[in-house]
């Protein structure tokens, strides 16, 4: 970007800010500008971690550890545009009464603007160690500086080297997977001064297959065992949001119950509310699957799928009075298992010593 600069106009709001650096020549220019949200966010140097600035301060001196404004309004909701905060390195949108940074731009994007490439985008490699590698590429002008990292930090994978300067090779150096599990890594490849600053790839190493079945036990008089489990684990897992797959299955064992009809529910709870499988697949709502009787079921999976950032719980029951819905908890036998998803980063309430600052 060319000829930067940043200012806080308490006061005022980014349009009539933007027209006194003009009406005044500031630098010796009136082409003064707001960027708009990419070119913002181009210039966030995602490998410096909280507080920041998360910025080259190099280039951009006195930059604040705040949000700044872009001129991009939100197209589902023109009360709101988008702004980079360069406390986490995020992009979001606020509401245009709140009050934030702004840093004024002139001209367009410079010639020489490196762009980061990766590719292969993931991995899928055997249970065996071994080595796995993905290319960097710059297919911008500029020069780009880069650097690599796990993420999170995991035993089983290193990789190497973990910085370059422009083309490169990363290599992943990966242990046995002993377990009869998938398991996944996430490289977290970023560059300064270039187009698309941040990329993410993936590898995925296959299990070490069962070698000996356990045979399905005959069902045992009593109440029906009901499991269901994500990634293959009970009770809560987290995993990283929009990267890791979640894969949840569902198994029982009916007991004495055997062969008696009863109300069928699978369903999940996210922060768009709750969607339930039925013959059509997951909708929206709580829903009956349907009524049959009880068999045994050994581990299905009901769902495989990325999730964005929240908290899930995923649940599957059976209720012995089928009647259309849920009954009390004496004729209902269930399980359930949670899927905590963290956010990345998000925005931060503004500094109370910052409330005169411009608005949009």
């Amino acid at each position: 970007m060319a000829a930067m600069l940043e200012q806080r106009a308490g006061g005022t709001n980014t349009e009539g800010f933007v027209k006194a650096l003009n009406d005044a020549n500031y630098g010796g220019y009136s082409n003064w500008r707001m960027p708009n949200s990419k070119e913002l966010a181009s210039i966030v140097n995602y490998g410096i971690p909280y507080p920041g600035p998360t910025i080259d301060t190099g280039y951009f001196q006195n930059t604040a550890a705040s949000w700044y404004w872009s001129s991009t309004t939100n197209v589902y909701n023109t009360n709101y545009a988008w702004v980079v905060n360069f406390g986490y390195g995020s992009v979001n949108n606020s509401n245009k009464n709140n009050a934030g940074y702004v840093r004024a731009v002139r001209g367009g994007q410079s010639a020489s603007f490196a762009n980061l490439v990766i590719s292969p985008t993931s991995r899928k490699v055997t249970k065996d160690a071994g080595t796995a590698t993905f290319s960097v590429s710059n297919t911008g002008t500029g020069t780009m500086l880069w650097s690599a990292a796990v993420t999170p930090v995991i035993s089983w994978l290193t990789i190497s080297p973990a910085s370059g300067t422009d083309a490169g090779t990363i290599s992943c150096n990966f242990t046995t997977n002993t377990s009869t599990l998938t398991r996944a890594a996430t490289i977290q490849v970023t560059a300064t001064r270039a187009a698309d600053s941040q990329r993410y790839v993936t590898v995925t190493q296959l299990p070490t297959p069962t070698q000996t079945p356990k045979p399905l036990q005959p069902p045992a008089p009593g109440p029906p065992a009901i499991a269901i489990r994500a990634n293959g684990q009970f009770g809560s897992i987290s995993v990283t949001a929009n990267v890791t797959p979640v894969s949840i299955t569902v198994s029982l064992a009916p007991g004495g119950l055997n062969g008696k009809i009863a109300d069928w529910w699978l369903a999940y709870s996210s922060p768009a509310g709750w969607y339930s499988l039925t013959a059509n697949g997951w909708i929206p709502g709580i829903n009956l699957l349907f009524k049959y009787p009880l068999f045994s079921i050994s581990p299905t999976v009901i769902f495989s799928s990325t999730l964005s950032f929240g908290d899930y719980a995923f649940y599957f029951l059976v209720d012995m009075s089928p009647d259309g819905v849920i009954d009390s908890p004496f004729y209902c036998y269930y399980d359930l298992v949670k899927v905590q998803i963290p956010a990345r980063s998000s925005l931060p309430p503004a500094p109370e010593q910052e409330t005169q600052a411009t608005s949009t």
